[in-house]
């Protein structure tokens, strides 16, 4: 089960049903004296299983195991508050930090005012109340809140001779860190960088422009020695850079996508637009596209909408409680 990367890190894989990431990999340094372990799983007791066999089975005593939260999805917190030892430290970005304590305190008025984000964007009341049912980011949150130490970007965490940098990267979430070792030329990229899959890029309050945030956030960290990149989820590799330029040009297609889209109907709004959108997904079109996957699309299609009124290539207004995306051109 547990994937030894080199002498002191492994991985851990944590099951996560039902959803087409398919798992986590919680990484774990073990040290001389004390062990990190990086990012938790949901809090369903399938992902508590899967990680408690993962610890069983390095023999780590959760006393002297620290715990390096990379963000504020639950698919990463949600088991914090369930392992973590009143004797050991969590260590999180400040900024994601104060979300997860605003979903764990505010319970349904969160996502409520989350959903009505959604549906101003042109997603229809009768498809987001069954997507709120079934959406694992809300169902599976932390049990409670938790106390956590705030990181900051260039903050150090030390492991016997291993200095490991918090790395901001804000995009995916407000918060989001990687964690780098420079000596070892190891980068755990969270949900940052992935490889097999694009990272899901949606717009959050207080981040206006998010699409931007996580562009400078991948120019930030392209160019860092590394010989491996440890994503949280499906495979690693050892090109960084090359992945990074990759989803570079990935997204520069996407709001060229967008923005033909736009230009072609002269108004939508981003619901309209996630559907007219070019997605890699086994669907046979947009009305076969499963809540949930509706849901990130949506999100997505939104932030690259939203970039590109930024850029002022496209205006925006709202009409009977909907926002509109407009060519220029013509409006």
């Amino acid at each position: 089960m547990v994937r030894q990367i080199n002498p002191y890190l492994y991985s851990i894989p944590v099951d996560l049903p039902g959803s087409p990431l398919k798992n986590l990999n919680s990484y774990v340094f073990k040290g001389k004296k004390r062990n990190l372990l990086v990012d938790t799983g949901f809090n369903r007791p399938e992902c508590l299983a899967s990680l408690k066999a993962g610890i069983s089975e390095l023999g780590l005593d959760m006393d002297k195991t620290d715990i390096f939260i990379t963000h504020c999805h639950a698919d990463h917190c949600g088991l914090a508050p369930e392992i973590a030892s009143p004797a050991a430290s969590v260590y999180m970005s400040a900024v994601d930090k104060a979300i997860v304590n605003q979903y764990t305190g505010q319970g349904e008025a969160y996502w409520e005012k989350l959903d009505q984000t959604y549906v101003r964007e042109g997603f229809p009341e009768e498809e987001m109340a069954v997507a709120r049912r079934l959406n694992p980011a809300r169902r599976f949150i932390p049990s409670r809140n938790f106390a956590s130490r705030d990181m900051a970007d260039g903050d150090k965490i030390a492991l016997d001779d291993f200095i490991f940098t918090c790395v901001s990267t804000p995009g995916h979430t407000p918060g989001h860190m990687c964690l780098y070792d420079e000596k070892a030329r190891i980068m755990l990229t969270g949900d940052h960088v992935l490889f097999d899959i694009t990272p899901n890029i949606t717009v959050w309050e207080g981040l206006p422009d998010a699409l931007a945030g996580y562009l400078a956030s991948l120019r930030k960290i392209r160019d860092c020695p590394v010989d491996l990149a440890l994503a949280a989820h499906r495979e690693s590799r050892q090109d960084l850079a090359p992945r990074v330029d990759e989803l570079l040009r990935h997204h520069q297609a996407r709001l060229q996508d967008a923005w033909e889209i736009v230009r072609a109907h002269g108004r939508v709004n981003a619901y309209q637009a996630a559907a007219r959108m070019k997605w890699n997904i086994r669907a046979r079109g947009w009305d076969d596209f499963p809540l949930g996957q509706k849901r990130f699309a949506v999100g997505e299609a939104l932030s690259h909408l939203n970039h590109l009124v930024y850029l002022g290539k496209l205006g925006k207004k709202p009409e009977n409680g909907i926002n509109y995306y407009t060519n220029k051109e013509i409006a």
